[in-house]
């Protein structure tokens, strides 16, 4: 539909922000919004199959579907699972 809505995060120089951030089932868009700094999408824990790892990102998005239920995830280069980089998406 062209009224759809993607909540997004954004990837900044060493955070994801808002954390925590609660959004309805669907797609969820993560911004890389700092092009100098590397970062990786990596998640932790989640409900049924996980999305995709990122590999190294310096810019651009990623779109992610999710369901219901409470989702870790982390940049491995600057933080790991609830440590450093680490950010909470709670989807309803």
């Amino acid at each position: 539909s062209s009224n759809a809505f993607s909540p997004a995060s954004t990837v900044a120089t060493d955070s994801f922000t808002p954390t925590p951030i609660t959004v309805p089932a669907g797609w969820v868009t993560f911004r890389w919004v700092t092009p100098s700094h590397v970062h990786t999408l990596t998640w932790d824990s989640g409900p049924g199959t996980l999305p995709a790892n990122t590999g190294t990102i310096t810019s651009g998005t990623r779109t992610v579907t999710l369901e219901p239920g409470t989702y870790q995830y982390h940049c491995s280069i600057h933080g790991g699972p609830g440590t450093g980089m680490h950010g909470t998406i709670v989807v309803q």
